[in-house]
C-alpha cells in the first residue's frame, strides 16, 4: 500500500493505458495536455472534468486509491469519461448507456470486475 501517488505517476499510468486496447484506438490526448492531481476527497475514487478554460483535468483520491492496481483501474474509468467528453457522448447522467458499453469493453479486455469498475 502506498501513502499517496504523485501527479507524475498519474500521468504515467494514463500514458501506459493510452497504449493499450481499447484506448489506443480512441485518439486520446497525450498526458502533456491533461492536468493530473491527487486530492483528499472521500466521496469518489477519481473524476474527470473540463475546466472553464477548456483544459482537461483528471484527479485521483488518495483516500480511495492506494495501490497501483486500483490506480490503473480508476484511471481507465476516468479515461472513458474523457473519451465521452471529447466525442460528445457524455450526458448529465455520468454513467449513461454509452459509458456502460465502453466500460464493459474495457473490463473484458483487462479482466476487471465490471461491478467494481462502475
Amino acid at each position: 500500500m502506498l501513502d499517496t501517488f504523485h501527479p507524475d505517476q498519474l500521468a504515467a499510468a494514463y500514458d501506459m493505458l493510452r497504449l493499450c486496447n481499447p484506448f489506443c484506438d480512441w485518439c486520446l490526448p497525450h498526458s502533456d495536455e491533461i492536468e493530473f492531481s491527487v486530492a483528499p476527497y472521500r466521496a469518489r475514487s477519481g473524476w474527470y472534468l473540463q475546466k472553464p478554460n477548456g483544459d482537461h483535468h483528471i484527479a485521483i483520491s488518495d483516500k480511495h486509491v492506494g495501490s497501483l492496481n486500483t490506480l490503473i483501474m480508476v484511471m481507465a474509468h476516468e479515461m472513458i469519461h474523457l473519451y465521452q467528453f471529447i466525442n460528445k457522448t457524455n450526458t448529465k447522467h455520468f454513467h449513461n448507456a454509452n459509458f456502460r458499453e465502453l466500460a464493459h469493453e474495457v473490463c473484458l479486455i483487462h479482466s476487471w470486475d465490471y461491478k467494481l469498475f462502475v
